[in-house]
């Protein structure tokens, strides 16, 4: 219900008038109408965006290794399991990231830590 709430801001603004002198409820009211114009064209962008569900939504999440890819294994996804192919050896618990599917075979590489050089602390 709550997620409707911001459609109604300009309805609910004119209670402003009921509330402040013309002179005070109108600027007001306009930065109301001018907020729900920016939020309504956000709204309808993010609309607008393809849906990705599946097989779509995979490539470049994390996966996790759960028999060792060497270089073919098994990862769990989503709470799934899935086969696995890499292009290295890839040991148990390590974090990768899915490439591509390939029927019923995730492609993945080695997710890369941050680099340690670029700590907040390093000299360069």
């Amino acid at each position: 219900m709550w997620c409707h709430l911001p459609l109604a801001l300009p309805v609910l603004g004119v209670a402003l008038f009921f509330l402040f002198p013309l002179a005070v409820a109108a600027p007001l009211y306009a930065v109301v109408l001018l907020a729900s114009a920016i939020m309504y064209r956000e709204l309808v962008r993010v609309l607008h965006l393809p849906v990705k569900t599946g097989i779509e939504a995979m490539a470049g999440g994390l996966a996790y290794v759960i028999e060792p890819l060497a270089p073919e294994g098994v990862v769990r996804y989503g709470g799934e399991l899935w086969q696995a192919v890499g292009h290295e050896q890839i040991e148990q618990g390590a974090r990768v990231r899915i490439e591509r599917v390939e029927g019923m075979t995730v492609v993945v590489h080695r997710e890369m830590p941050p680099d340690r050089d670029e700590s907040p602390g390093s000299c360069h």
